[in-house]
Parts: structure tokens; sequence; C-alpha cells
């Protein structure tokens, strides 16, 4: 199991420490613990940890002209632009405004 799976839940009220761990407890499959999660409407089904990357690794935060994001994702959703276009700007000398942090 990769590190991004480590994450603690809440489901129903009980405190898990993995996706695992409350597949274990429940009796609902891994692949629907997913599923549950990421639907907003199942509002007892909740992450407690903050999403990492790709490859386990922790979101890198980011500043945009002085707003600080938790990651590329959450200034993307926050600012209505695509990923692809913060990552070109965070990574270049043209644009000094928006950096990693």
């Amino acid at each position: 199991m990769t590190l991004k799976h480590k994450r603690r839940v809440e489901i129903d009220g009980v405190v898990y420490n993995s996706l695992k761990e409350a597949a274990e407890n429940t009796g609902i499959s891994y692949a629907s613990l997913i599923s549950k999660l990421a639907d907003r409407q199942m509002t007892n089904y909740i992450y407690l940890d903050p999403p990492t990357s790709r490859g386990g690794r922790p979101s890198r935060r980011v500043l945009i002209n002085g707003a600080e994001y938790a990651s590329i994702r959450a200034a993307s959703e926050a600012i209505g632009l695509p990923m692809l276009k913060i990552s070109y700007k965070v990574n270049s000398a043209h644009h000094p405004d928006w950096q990693y942090i």
C-alpha cells in the first residue's frame, strides 16, 4: 500500500488510521470506500488528513500574487485557471509573483 492511502478517515463518526483498516472493520470494500469518500454528498465519509500528490509526496504549497494555496490543484479550483497553466507559471522566472513556498 502506498503512502497516499495511509490517510486517516472518519466513517459514521468512527476514526480509522487507513482505508484498509476502515474496509476491514466496516465490511465495505476498499473501492467502495474510495468512491464514497470522493462523493461530496456522503457527508458521513470524511478524509481527516490532507491529500498527497502522486507518488505519495505531500502537495507543495504555492504563493500566487500574495495568496497562499495548499497545492496547485487548490489554486486551480480557487482562481479558475487550469493546473497546467499554474504549474507553468510557478516554474517560470517570468512570473515572480507565482512560486512554490
